[in-house]
C-alpha cells in the first residue's frame, strides 16, 4: 500500500533537496507581485478621517449640495508695511490676480473685492447692486478701513482685529460629477444599511465605489498640483509680506506628503537601525543580510499586493511596511538563534541536518505565534472604523506573507551556504537574560508585587485617557502647515468648520420679528463661546443692513423688499446660505479655534445642543449640528469606544489561541498575563502624560499584544521542553532564559531600536506611535522574562516537580 507523503516530507523534498529551484520559484512569484508596486496609492481624503456609516456624514454631505463645500484654501497676508497703503494693496492685487490664473480656481475673495456699503454709505435698497469695493476709485479708503474693522461681516474674517493681517479665500471649481457620485453612493449605502439592496443595486454600489476611489485619486492629484502651484505663487510674493496657507485641502495634501516621506525615510531608517543592531548581536554578514533581505521582500510583496487589488493605505495603516518588516524579522531571528544553538550543540551535524532540525523544531511555535498575531490584528475589525478595519486586515495578510517567505527563503538560502565555525556560537547566555533569570528566581514575590502596583497605577491612568486632540497637534510647530493653521486660527476666526442648522425656521424668518430677535440671541450666544471664532448667520447680515439703515432695525416690509430687489447672484451669496426659503432652514456657520487649549469637541457640541434645546426652545428633531468638527469628533469618540472593544476582542482571541496551542486552560491563563501588561501600561502612560488617542495611537495596544505573543509562545514552548527533562520549574527557567531567552532578547532589542527612528518624524502621531510601541516592546519582554516565569514557578501548571533539585533561592 502506497502512503501519501506527509507535509513535512514534501516540505523537506521541495525546500531542502531543491533549494535553488525553491528560491527561483519564490523570486518569480514575488517578483510578479512586486512589479505591481508602481500602482501603490495612499488615501488621505477627508473621508478617511470620518466614520463610513456615520449618519452625521450623510447629513453633512446632503447640506454640502446646498450650502457649498469646505474644500477651499485660505491665505493669510501680513504686510511688512501698512496693510491699506497703496503699495500693499497693489501687492495683494497682484497676488489675487496670479491666483485667478490657476485653471481650477473659480474665485478669490479678498478685501479688494468685498462689497462695501458705507464707503461712502449706500441706501438700503442699493446694497445688492450699487455697493463699492476697495479697488474702485470712488471708494473712500478711510471709511473702507473703518468698515472692515467694524463690520460684523468682515472683522475677524477678512481682517484681523489688530488690522495687520488679511485673508484671501481661494475657491475652486465644483466637481459636480464627483458630488453626484458621492450622493448616489451614500444613498445606496444608506439603503443597504436600512433594508438591503437588490442584486442590480449591489452591482451598482460596487461600480460606484470603484468610481469614487478613482475620482478620489484624481482629486488628490489635482489638490496636490493646486497646493504646489499656490505655494509657488506665495513664495513669489513673500518678499514684502508674511504669508501662510491653510485649509482642509492643504491638510490632506501635507498629511499625504508626511506619510509618503515617513514611508521612505523611516522605512530606510528602520532598515539601517536594525542592520546595526543585528550586526552588533550576530556579527556575521549572513545573519544580517538574510533577516533584512527576507523582511524587505515580505514588505515589498505586501506593497505589490495592495497595489494589485487597489487597496489604499490611509494615515492609520501607513506604518504597515515597517511593522511587516519587524514581524518578519522577529520570526527569522528565532530561526537564526535556534540554528546557532543546534550548531553549537551538534558541531558534527551536516548542514541539511541542522537546517531540518531548525525548521522542524521552530515550525510549531512560529506557526502559533504567527497565527495568534494574525488573530490579534484581525480582531481590529470590531472597531467599526473603516481605516482601522483595513489596517487589521492588511497586517493579518502581511504577517502571513512574512511567515511563508521566512520558512521558504531562510532554509533554502542556508542550504546553499556552507556551515560556519561552530565555536563562534559556543557562548553562554547574554548577561541580561541571565540576570533576569536569577532576579525571577530569587525575588519573584517582589516582582509580582511591583508588577501589581504598576498595573494599578496604569489602570488609574486609563481613566485619564481621552481622545481630545487638534489638527494642529499633528504637526511640529516649525512646519509650514502648523504655522498656517495657527495664523488662521488665532487671527482670522478659527480653522475648523461647525454648523448649526434649524429646520422649519427659514420661511418664517422673513415675516416674524420675534424670530429674528431669537436668531440674533442665538448668534450672540455662539459668539460668546470661548472656543468659537467667527460666526456667520442672518444676524450678521441684519447687523450690516442696520448699519446701512442708520442703525434702525428692518421691519418685515423693508426686509422682504430688499430680498426681492437684490440680484439673484448676490442673494445666493448673502441670504440663501443662512436663511434658506427652499430648504426652510436657518443656518449658523461657525469656525472653531483649534489652538484653544481648552477645546473639548464633544463638550462643545453638547453645550451648543443644550442651549438650543433648553434655552432657545428648539425641538430636538429640528436641530442639526454638523460640519467637519462633528464628523472628526465622531471618529475620535468611536476610537475611544473601539479601543475597549478591540482590546477585549484581542485578549479573548489570544486566550483561545493559547488554549489551542498549549491545550491547557491553566497555561493559557498564565500566558495571557504578560500580554496584558504592555497594552495596559502603554494606555495608562498615555493617560498620565496627557497624550490623547488618535488615528494612529489607537492601534498601539493591539500591535503591542500582537508582537508580544511572539515572545510568550516561544518561551512557553521552550519552557515545556526544558521542564520535561527533569521536572524542575526553577532549572527550566534558567535553561529557558539561556536559550529562547536569547532570541526573545535579540528580537525585542531589534524591534525597539527599529521603532525608535520614528521619533524623528514631523508628523506627531508617527512620533507617538514609534515611542509608545517601542515602550510596549520593552514592557512585553520584561513581562515575559520575569512575570511569566515567576507565575509558572508559583502555580506549577505542568504538574508536580521532582522531589529534589538545585538551590531555588526562594
Amino acid at each position: 500500500m502506497r502512503l501519501t507523503p506527509s507535509p513535512s516530507s514534501l516540505y523537506n523534498k521541495a525546500v531542502l533537496d531543491y533549494p535553488l529551484i525553491t528560491l527561483i520559484a519564490v523570486c518569480v512569484i514575488v517578483g510578479l507581485i512586486i512589479a505591481q508596486a508602481r500602482h501603490f496609492q495612499l488615501d488621505a481624503s477627508s473621508d478617511s478621517l470620518v466614520l463610513e456609516n456615520d449618519p452625521d456624514l450623510r447629513y453633512y454631505r446632503l447640506t454640502r449640495g446646498h450650502y457649498g463645500s469646505d474644500d477651499y484654501l485660505i491665505i493669510t497676508y501680513t504686510s511688512s508695511g501698512e496693510l491699506f497703503a497703496d503699495a500693499s494693496l497693489a501687492r495683494i492685487k497682484a497676488l489675487r490676480d496670479d491666483l485667478l490664473q490657476l485653471e481650477r480656481v473659480d474665485s478669490v475673495v479678498s478685501i479688494l473685492d468685498a462689497p462695501l456699503f458705507q464707503s461712502p454709505p449706500v441706501s438700503l435698497f442699493a446694497m445688492g447692486k450699487d455697493f463699492k469695493t476697495l479697488e474702485m476709485d470712488s471708494v473712500d479708503k478711510d471709511l473702507a478701513i473703518r468698515e472692515f474693522q467694524e463690520s460684523p461681516l468682515y472683522t475677524n474674517l477678512l481682517l484681523s482685529e489688530d488690522g495687520e493681517t488679511t485673508a484671501l479665500q481661494v475657491n475652486f471649481v465644483k466637481d459636480t460629477d464627483y458630488q453626484e457620485l458621492i450622493r448616489r453612493q451614500d444613498w445606496l449605502r444608506d439603503k443597504k444599511f436600512r433594508e438591503g439592496l437588490t442584486g442590480e443595486e449591489s452591482t451598482e454600489l460596487a461600480r460606484i465605489s470603484n468610481d469614487v476611489r478613482e475620482a478620489n485619486t484624481r482629486l488628490l492629484a489635482r489638490q496636490q498640483q493646486d497646493v504646489e502651484a499656490i505655494r509657488g505663487i506665495i513664495a513669489k510674493h513673500s518678499n514684502r509680506a508674511t504669508l501662510f496657507l491653510g485649509g482642509i485641502p492643504m491638510i490632506i495634501v501635507d498629511m499625504i506628503a508626511y506619510v509618503k516621506n515617513d514611508l521612505v525615510v523611516f522605512g530606510a531608517g528602520v532598515i539601517v537601525f536594525m542592520a546595526i543592531t543585528l550586526s552588533a548581536v550576530f556579527r556575521r554578514p549572513r545573519w544580517v543580510l538574510m533577516p533584512l533581505g527576507i523582511s524587505l521582500l515580505a514588505g515589498f510583496t505586501m506593497v505589490g499586493y495592495l497595489a494589485l487589488v487597489d487597496w489604499r493605505v490611509t494615515v492609520i495603516s501607513s506604518n504597515f511596511f515597517s511593522l511587516m518588516m519587524i514581524m518578519t524579522i522577529a520570526v527569522i531571528i528565532h530561526l537564526v538563534v535556534r540554528y546557532r544553538e543546534l550548531q553549537a550543540d551538534q558541531p558534527d551535524a551536516s548542514q541539511r541536518e541542522l537546517v531540518a532540525d531548525t525548521v522542524h523544531s521552530m515550525a510549531r511555535p512560529c506557526f502559533y505565534t504567527t497565527l495568534t498575531t494574525m488573530v490579534a490584528f484581525g480582531s481590529l475589525i470590531v472597531s467599526g472604523i473603516r481605516p482601522v478595519i483595513d489596517f487589521g486586515w492588511m497586517m493579518t495578510i502581511g504577517v502571513g506573507i512574512g511567515f511563508v517567505l521566512a520558512f521558504l527563503i531562510f532554509p533554502a538560502s542556508l542550504m546553499l551556504l556552507t556551515k560556519t565555525d561552530s565555536r563562534l556560537y559556543a557562548r553562554g547566555p547574554p548577561p541580561l537574560t541571565h540576570f533576569f533569570a536569577e532576579l525571577t528566581v530569587r525575588h519573584g514575590g517582589k516582582i509580582l508585587a511591583l508588577s501589581a502596583l504598576v498595573m494599578l497605577a496604569s489602570l488609574a491612568g486609563l481613566f485619564r485617557l481621552s481622545v481630545e486632540n487638534r489638527f494642529t497637534d499633528y504637526f511640529r510647530k516649525s512646519t509650514d502647515i502648523y504655522q498656517g493653521l495657527a495664523a488662521i486660527d488665532q487671527r482670522l476666526g478659527g480653522t475648523t468648520p461647525l454648523e448649526v442648522i434649524l429646520d422649519g425656521y427659514g420661511e418664517d424668518y422673513w415675516n416674524d420679528p420675534t424670530l429674528r430677535d431669537s436668531v440674533a440671541e442665538m448668534h450672540e450666544y455662539l459668539e460668546r463661546l470661548s472656543e468659537t471664532g467667527k460666526v456667520l448667520s442672518m444676524a450678521t447680515f441684519m447687523g450690516v443692513a442696520e448699519q446701512v439703515n442708520d442703525d434702525f432695525p428692518l421691519d418685515n416690509f423693508y426686509l422682504n423688499l430688499v430680498y426681492k430687489q437684490m440680484p439673484d447672484d448676490i442673494r445666493a451669496r448673502v441670504f440663501d446660505p443662512y436663511a434658506s426659503r427652499s430648504n426652510d432652514q436657518i443656518r449658523f456657520a461657525l469656525r472653531v479655534r483649534e489652538t484653544d487649549p481648552d477645546l473639548r469637541r464633544q463638550a462643545l457640541i453638547d453645550k451648543i445642543r443644550g442651549y438650543f434645546v433648553n434655552e432657545a426652545a428648539v425641538a430636538g428633531e429640528e436641530l442639526h449640528i454638523t460640519g467637519m468638527l462633528v464628523l472628526y469628533n465622531n471618529m475620535l469618540q468611536s476610537l475611544f469606544r473601539s479601543q475597549i472593544l478591540t482590546l477585549g476582542a484581542v485578549f479573548l482571541a489570544i486566550m483561545l489561541m493559547f488554549f489551542i496551542a498549549f491545550r491547557s486552560i491553566a497555561l493559557a491563563a498564565i500566558a495571557i498575563v504578560p500580554n496584558v501588561f504592555p497594552a495596559v501600561l502603554v494606555l495608562g502612560a498615555m493617560g498620565w502624560l496627557g497624550v490623547s488617542l488618535d488615528m494612529m495611537t489607537i492601534t498601539i495596544a493591539a500591535i503591542a499584544v500582537g508582537i508580544g505573543v511572539h515572545d510568550t509562545i516561544h518561551y512557553m514552548h521552550r519552557y515545556r521542553e526544558e521542564f520535561a527533562k527533569d521536572h524542575d520549574y526553577v532549572a527550566a527557567v534558567r535553561r529557558s532564559h539561556a536559550t529562547i531567552g536569547r532570541a526573545i532578547y535579540y528580537t525585542s532589542l531589534t524591534i525597539t531600536v527599529g521603532f525608535s527612528i520614528l521619533a524623528l518624524s514631523n508628523f506627531i502621531p508617527t512620533i507617538y506611535f514609534g515611542l509608545f510601541t517601542g515602550f510596549a516592546m520593552v514592557v512585553a519582554v520584561l513581562a515575559d522574562l520575569t512575570v511569566l516565569p515567576r507565575l509558572l514557578i508559583l502555580f506549577k501548571p505542568l504538574g508536580a516537580e521532582a522531589e529534589t533539585r538545585g538551590i531555588m533561592g526562594q
